[in-house]
């Protein structure tokens, strides 16, 4: 069976972006399906990506993460916050900051190196980093690879 639709635009972080900055609606004005999806959690990702913004989120985050704990804020008191704190202007294009893919090392050598230490492949790379290649040719030989996978492994 088809499913209904019923022709409403799923909004999304920059729609509540703009609905707090540029055209300043008021809580009350939001359909209630807009204030359901309104996330605290990702208005403070999106406003701190905003270098304008960033010691304001930072200090507010605390108060704005979650309404389940004691002094926290609920979803439609940060949605006010906001709406009195930040200033009726239209907000500069922010990019959305993602991790880089590390291409430096060989990811098996990094998942080589973080199961052998116990750590995360993040910290394995800073390992890889510090550790002198022959030293790390050491930890690679402890496990059945073939010469030529060694050097594969730490080209």
């Amino acid at each position: 069976m088809a499913k209904k639709t019923t022709g409403l635009k799923k909004r999304g972080p920059i729609d509540f972006i703009k609905d707090l900055t540029e055209r300043k609606t008021p809580w009350d004005s939001l359909p209630e399906y807009d204030q359901k999806a309104f996330s605290p959690f990702l208005m403070n990702m999106w406003l701190g990506m905003n270098h304008n913004y960033t010691e304001l989120i930072n200090d507010w985050q605390p108060y704005t993460m979650s309404d389940q704990a004691e002094g926290r804020l609920s979803a439609k008191n940060v949605y006010k916050l906001y709406l009195d704190l930040l200033p009726k202007v239209r907000l500069p294009f922010s990019k959305f900051v993602k991790r880089t893919v590390n291409t430096k090392y060989n990811p098996d050598l990094l998942t080589l190196v973080a199961k052998h230490f116990y750590v995360s492949e993040l910290v394995a790379e800073e390992y890889v980093d510090l550790i002198p290649k022959d030293r790390m040719e050491e930890v690679v030989r402890l496990y059945p690879y073939t010469d030529k996978e060694v050097k594969k492994l730490l080209k």
